[in-house]
């Protein structure tokens, strides 16, 4: 064998490439063990092993799918170990006279399953950022320090190590301390103040130590990650804002997409299992409240019913010891809290059917918590506002009709607070000059109640003086004489408008 070389297809597939002379058909023989394939070569040997084995590592690092690989000359035979993230399959197998070609597919597609893509970094020679200086300095120190550049205590340390001291632009500059030192150990002081002001080093080459801050050590030592998350419920601002502020991010990218929703952080290793954590903290469904809400109006005749009706959502309660607080507070018993809206609302229904009142609406709506959600049951009712120049009808519209608006907050307890605004605007009809009358009444509240627990909005009363002309066709148009022929009448009214709402927690 002469050569082998290693190309990425994709996310989940990659080319293997086995280059030689008389390789023989029955000589080759690949076998899987978990995420592992071991590939033998009877009666083969490798020219150039070395050479081999340092342009097969080369390859390796552009693709992700391959985790390791390891080349063995035994004396009758060659070993060829890859390992991958998942277990594979050969999807195809060509011979040539110059030697094998793989297709590899893996059975799963960890990019796709994580909806993450990680870039493999450089392997450099260099070892990761440590909170631990990992080479011994001989000796002892006795000096005193006073109020010195962090720096330079550094620089002072060091000078027995033999080592080259390289500050990177990351470095606290402005931190200044106070040492006093009698046969101490270097390695250990500066160990102490690597953990004590959050900074690290890491050796490149054989002499030479860099101190910095992680972040900029890993983005030195080329071991910086990309990373995509996908989130699912959270806002992505409130992300991007929170992992800024909780992870120590502040300069490290972080961008999002509206369209995919995703985010995407490049930081180092550690950092993004930091981040990783705090989304999957954040991106959780919120919980939603389903409201349900019936509005009345009665005619002033059906008050004392209604007011009896209304009565029994506070008759049924009751003094008793909540388990969860431990104190005596007033509520439902559960067999009332089941009965109490079936109970009202038919009693309200049986005083629509003696033409006592009717029903205006019985909307209702599903709301995330925290955020509004209303119900608008409006309809354009059309009037003559006038004549154009030509004599046709001018006509305009007015927008009627009942309108609830309402925003949940769910506690831990059970209970909901609910910011609630209800509109109960209604076409009256038109008075003696044609004109729309209409009527609003509007009610702005917060409350809290226990989940399915109805509560109601009463006493909304309104008075009403409507003036309405009735005519003959035809002869009531006639200037003068068409007073003759109509006449104008005079209605008044009372009505109340009642509304009872009723708010469920939904599980998610």
């Amino acid at each position: 064998m002469t050569d082998c070389n290693i190309y990425q297809l994709g996310t989940d597939e990659f080319i293997l490439k086995l280059n030689g002379k008389n390789f023989a058909p029955a000589a080759f023989s690949p076998e899987f063990k978990d995420n592992s394939m071991t590939i033998e070569i009877k009666d083969t040997s490798i020219k150039n092993s070395k050479e081999i084995i340092s342009r097969a590592q080369n390859f390796l690092e552009l693709s992700p799918s391959v985790k390791d690989f390891q080349l063995e000359e035994l004396p009758d035979k060659i070993l060829i170990t890859i390992e991958t993230n998942s277990p594979m399959e050969i999807k195809s197998l060509s011979r040539s006279l110059n030697g094998y070609t793989l297709r590899v597919k893996l059975k799963e597609n960890p990019t796709a399953e994580n909806f993450s893509v990680r870039l493999q970094p450089p392997r450099l020679k260099k070892k990761l950022p440590s909170n631990f200086l990992p080479f011994e300095i001989p000796g002892e120190i006795t000096a005193e320090f006073r109020e010195i550049p962090l720096p330079d205590a550094l620089r002072l340390l060091m000078s027995e190590s033999n080592k080259n001291l390289i500050i990177d632009n990351s470095f606290p500059k402005n931190i200044q301390i106070t040492l006093s030192l009698k046969n101490a150990k270097p390695k250990e002081i500066i160990n102490e103040l690597m953990n004590e002001y959050d900074f690290a080093c890491y050796t490149t080459g054989n002499n030479t130590v860099v101190f910095g801050t992680h972040s900029n050590l890993y983005k030195l030592s080329g071991q910086d990650e990309i990373k995509s998350f996908k989130i699912s419920y959270a806002n992505l601002e409130s992300v991007k804002t929170v992992l800024k502020n909780f992870t120590g991010l502040q300069d490290v990218e972080i961008n999002s997409d509206e369209r995919l929703r995703m985010i995407h952080v490049k930081t180092n290793p550690a950092k993004l299992a930091e981040v990783a954590d705090i989304i999957s903290r954040m991106d959780v469904p919120a919980r939603q409240v389903m409201i349900r809400a019936s509005i009345f109006e009665f005619n002033d005749s059906a008050t004392r019913e209604v007011q009896n009706s209304l009565n029994m959502v506070y008759e049924k309660w009751q003094l008793h010891l909540s388990p969860a607080s431990g104190f005596m507070q007033f509520s439902y018993t559960p067999d009332a809290r089941s009965n109490i809206e079936r109970e009202i609302t038919s009693t309200l229904y049986a005083l629509e059917t003696k033409n006592k009142g009717k029903t205006i609406a019985n909307p209702s709506v599903i709301a995330i918590d925290g955020q509004e959600a209303s119900i608008r049951l409006k309809e354009d009712v059309l009037y003559p506002k006038g004549l154009d120049k030509e004599g046709h009808t001018e006509w305009d519209s007015v927008n009627v009709g009942p309108e609830l608006r309402f925003t949940p907050r769910i506690e831990d307890n059970g209970f909901i607070n609910l910011d609630i605004n209800i509109n109960t605007g209604d076409y009256l009809g038109r008075d003696i000059d044609e004109n729309i009358i209409t009527t609003n009444r509007e009610i702005k509240t917060k409350i809290r109640v226990r989940d399915g627990m109805p509560f109601v909005v009463g006493g909304l009363f309104q008075d009403r003086n409507i003036r309405t002309r009735a005519k003959i066709p035809v002869l009531g148009e006639i200037p003068l004489l068409g007073a003759l022929f109509s006449y104008i009448s005079n209605e008044k009214s009372k009505s109340q408008a009642v509304m009872i709402v009723t708010p469920y927690i939904l599980d998610n």
